[in-house]
C-alpha cells in the first residue's frame, strides 16, 4: 500500500468514527529520519563537525550502496544516519540526538520536505493566523 493509499484508508476510518473534518492523516515515508537530511547543518552542528566534513562520509556510503546520495537520503535515511553516527563519528544514537538536532533545525529547510510541509499545512488549517 502506498503512503497516499494508507493516508486515505486511515482518514476514512477516522471519518467513520465521527472525526470527519476534525482530523487529518499523513504518512512519514520512509522514516522520520528523512527530515534530518533537510537540516544537515543542524545535524553537523550537533555532532560537532561541519557539513563539509560529513559530505565525503555520506558519499562513501552512497558509493558502497551503488546509489546517488540524494536517493539514499530519501529511500534509506535511517541507514544513512546510522552509518554517519556509528561508523563515521563513532557515536551512539539516542532520542536526545533527535531532540537536540530538532532544536537547531531550520523550519525553512524542513519545509522543503513533503511530509513535514503536509503537517505544517494541516496545523495551519486548524490554527489559522
Amino acid at each position: 500500500m502506498s503512503a497516499q493509499e494508507l493516508e486515505i484508508e486511515v482518514q476514512a476510518r477516522l471519518d467513520s468514527y465521527s472525526w470527519s473534518g476534525r482530523s487529518a492523516t499523513t504518512a512519514l515515508v520512509p522514516e522520520v529520519e528523512v527530515w534530518l537530511w533537510y537540516c544537515e547543518a543542524a545535524l553537523a552542528k550537533h555532532c560537532g563537525v561541519t557539513a563539509d566534513a560529513i559530505g565525503p562520509c555520506l558519499q562513501a556510503f552512497a558509493l558502497k550502496r551503488g546509489k546517488p546520495l540524494e536517493t539514499l537520503k530519501q529511500e534509506q535515511p535511517k541507514e544513512l544516519f546510522e552509518y554517519l553516527m556509528r561508523e563515521h563519528l563513532r557515536r551512539t544514537i539516542s532520542p536526545r540526538d533527535f531532540e537536540e538536532i530538532g532544536r537547531q533545525a531550520s523550519i525553512k529547510g524542513l519545509r522543503k520536505c513533503p511530509s513535514f510541509e503536509r503537517i505544517v499545512g494541516i496545523l495551519q488549517g486548524w490554527f489559522p493566523p
